[in-house]
């Protein structure tokens, strides 16, 4: 079914932008010149850091749908709990690290 191949797809390449997300927020806030790098590019390092989770869904989805086989309803079931506690934990690290700064961290 080619449904299953293009929900893998997604939720895999969903996995993968919601990794860089976190990982280019929490880099921005810890540098300085970094977050003022992702400014340059659009004018607003949350617009740049849009653009970009944008970028690595599309590239990873059609990377992945062209390369992947056929994958079963199982291991398309599990690809979607794995995007549903990536979602998860990637908020959890988001709220901690900012309540950790603004508590002084």
């Amino acid at each position: 079914m080619k449904e299953l191949k293009s929900i893998y797809a997604s939720a895999v390449a969903s996995i993968t932008a919601i990794a860089v997300v976190v990982a280019v927020t929490i880099g921005g806030e810890l540098s300085v010149p970094f977050k003022s790098w992702l400014k340059s590019f659009t004018g607003h390092h949350w617009t740049t850091k849009s653009w970009l989770s944008l970028i690595v869904f599309v590239v990873g989805f059609l990377i992945i749908r062209s390369l992947i086989k056929e994958p079963d309803a199982v291991r398309t079931r599990r690809s979607i709990l794995l995007l549903i506690a990536t979602a998860i934990l990637g908020s959890v690290v988001l709220v901690g690290f900012f309540v950790f700064e603004y508590l002084g961290g």
